[in-house]
């Protein structure tokens, strides 16, 4: 079974802040039972991990740079420059393991503009629960866009289908590869197609246009068809009922599961399970 990253499964935030210090300023050591993503805004801090007496590591971070600091790992920020210096903090929870890039600087490259955008949204809308589901796709979105400049530009949500994506630019590519990986890991969730597409500042109809270059489908076929593979995995690995397969896949009643089912797979649950 692969190993679940960082932005998967299930999170909770527990932390959303942001400062400006126009002077230096040493803040004090502290330590946090959940993740800590730190962001630097502009100017330049460094991270001192470890404790006041025994420090383990310092680490210089520049605007444009975060660093994820693990649960319960002991930590300060140092501001030295006279200029002024904005940083920005999310802390959350997640039962995934901590990734090997946690604990020093990231460079977010090309993917600047989108990490602060999904951090704004998280502090603009984070007191507000009816916008959890919103949040929650703007932290996976942020994580995943920071684990792909930690592993060097890779790929770290491959997907089945091919790399193809004709008329579409780096960022529109970004876009529906990381709203096709939400919608993935959020099947029975009351997230709608038009929100993943507000979240990305784009219209629904725009939105499943450059969707369908990327993956030959509208969204709403992609995610029926990830609901039927999630199925099929239930049916040949577990001992749920059928009524209960569809609600852990996101269908409303077992009718319209045994309909998607049999049109996608050409067989009923139960004919794939006996």
């Amino acid at each position: 079974m692969p190993k679940i990253q960082l932005w998967e499964g299930d999170m909770e935030l527990r932390l959303v802040a942001e400062s400006r210090f126009p002077s230096p300023r040493f803040l004090d050591w502290h330590r946090h039972p959940f993740y800590e993503l730190g962001l630097v805004l502009s100017g330049a801090a460094v991270w001192r991990l470890g404790s006041r007496s025994r420090p383990r590591a310092c680490h210089a971070v520049a605007a444009g740079e975060v660093i994820l600091v693990p649960p319960e790992a002991g930590h300060r920020e140092e501001l030295e420059s006279e200029k002024e210096v904005r940083l920005a903090w999310i802390g959350f929870d997640s039962a995934a393991p901590t990734p090997s890039w946690a604990g020093r600087p990231v460079a977010l490259g090309d993917d600047a503009d989108e990490v602060v955008r999904a951090f704004r949204t998280i502090y603009r809308e984070h007191s507000l629960p009816r916008n959890a589901p919103r949040i929650r796709l703007a932290i996976q979105t942020l994580l995943l866009l920071i684990s792909r400049q930690a592993e060097g530009g890779a790929s770290v949500a491959p997907d089945d289908e091919a790399p193809t994506a004709p008329g579409l630019n780096p960022r529109q590519l970004r876009c529906v590869e990381a709203a096709a990986h939400t919608l993935r890991r959020n099947l029975n969730s009351r997230l709608t197609i038009t929100q993943v597409a507000s979240y990305h500042s784009l219209s629904a109809a725009h939105f499943s246009t450059l969707f369908h270059r990327r993956y030959g489908m509208a969204p709403r076929a992609f995610l029926r068809r990830a609901r039927v593979d999630r199925a099929e995995e239930l049916l040949t690995g577990s001992d749920l009922t059928v009524k209960e397969i569809a609600a852990a896949a996101g269908f409303a009643d077992s009718a319209h599961f045994c309909k998607a089912f049999r049109a996608l797979r050409g067989a009923t649950p139960r004919s794939v399970r006996g």
